[in-house]
C-alpha cells in the first residue's frame, strides 16, 4: 500500500511539477516574444532618429551645392550647424569654403574695378596723345607751307633783285 501510495504521490508530484514548468515556458517565451517586440519598435525609433539626423544636414549642405551649381547661390548663406559630429563638422567645412570662396570672389570683383578704372585712363590718355598728335601734324604741315611760301617769295625777291641789279646796271 505505501508503494503504490508513493508512486501515486510522486505521479502527482510530477504532474505539478510539469505543470508549472510549462506554465514558466509559456511565461518566458511570452516575456521573450515580449521583449523582442518591444526592442524592434526601440530600435525602429532610434533609427528613425538616427536617420533624421542624419539625412537633415545632408539634404541641407545638397541643397546648398545645388543652389550654387545652378549659378543662382547666394554665397551669403550659410548652413546652420547644430550637432558637433562628423555631419556638423561637414556643415562647419562647408561654411568655412563658401566663406572662402566668397573672399575670393571680392577680391577679383575689386582688381576687376581697378582694372576698368586703369583702362578708362589709358583710353583717355591715349585720346589725349592722339588728339596732341594731331595738333602737331597739323602744326607741321603749317609750317611746311610756310616754308613753301617763304621759299618761293625768296625766290620772287632775288628775281627781283636781280632785276633792280640789271634795272640799276643799266641806269648806271
Amino acid at each position: 500500500v505505501k508503494l503504490n501510495e508513493i508512486i501515486d504521490a510522486e505521479e502527482v508530484l510530477i504532474g505539478v511539477r510539469g505543470k508549472e514548468q510549462e506554465e514558466t515556458s509559456a511565461f518566458a517565451i511570452s516575456f521573450t516574444m515580449i521583449g523582442t517586440v518591444l526592442a524592434i519598435v526601440i530600435g525602429v525609433v532610434v533609427a528613425f532618429f538616427v536617420v533624421r539626423g542624419i539625412l537633415g544636414p545632408l539634404n541641407a549642405t545638397n541643397n546648398m551645392l545645388k543652389d550654387i551649381a545652378e549659378g543662382e547661390g547666394d554665397l551669403t548663406k550659410r548652413i546652420p550647424v547644430t550637432t558637433k559630429d562628423e555631419i556638423g563638422d561637414l556643415g562647419n567645412n562647408f561654411n568655412a569654403f563658401i566663406g572662402k570662396l566668397q573672399g575670393i570672389i571680392g577680391e577679383i570683383t575689386s582688381a576687376t574695378t581697378q582694372l576698368a578704372a586703369s583702362a578708362e585712363q589709358m583710353a583717355a590718355t591715349t585720346e589725349q596723345t592722339s588728339a596732341g598728335v594731331n595738333n602737331q601734324k597739323m602744326q607741321t604741315e603749317q609750317v611746311a607751307s610756310a616754308i613753301t611760301e617763304m621759299t618761293a617769295t625768296a625766290q620772287e625777291v632775288a628775281r627781283s633783285a636781280e632785276q633792280a641789279s640789271a634795272a640799276a646796271g643799266d641806269a648806271n
